[in-house]
């Protein structure tokens, strides 16, 4: 059995991927509870629940969404692929312009 071979876009997505994962999934979930680690989640990956709000970033597809499940619980999700890492970062309240590190390479 062989492999299919990867699209040409493969290292973009990827890189843009680890960008948003960074960026904007781990910053948050450093601001709500300490922890930088991303999971498994339906359609992508994402954060587990975080936060007095039981917060949730993930991704699904190509869509980014915030998911709260306490007391103010609401979704909203953004498509990626029209938005910018700063549309991400407002999307769930990440300041990009503050020093962030989630590792080396």
């Amino acid at each position: 059995m062989s492999a299919h071979p990867l699209p040409d876009t493969y290292g973009a997505t990827r890189d843009a991927l680890q960008r948003v994962a960074t960026h904007v999934l781990a910053r948050r979930r450093f601001e709500l509870c300490g922890k930088l680690g991303l999971r498994a989640t339906p359609g992508g990956f994402g954060t587990p629940a975080c936060g007095q709000d039981h917060e949730v970033i993930r991704l699904s597809g190509t869509a980014l969404v915030r998911e709260t499940t306490g007391p103010a619980a609401a979704t909203t999700s953004l498509d990626l692929r029209a938005a910018s890492l700063a549309d991400a970062a407002a999307l769930v309240g990440v300041d990009l312009v503050q020093p962030f590190e989630g590792g080396r390479r």
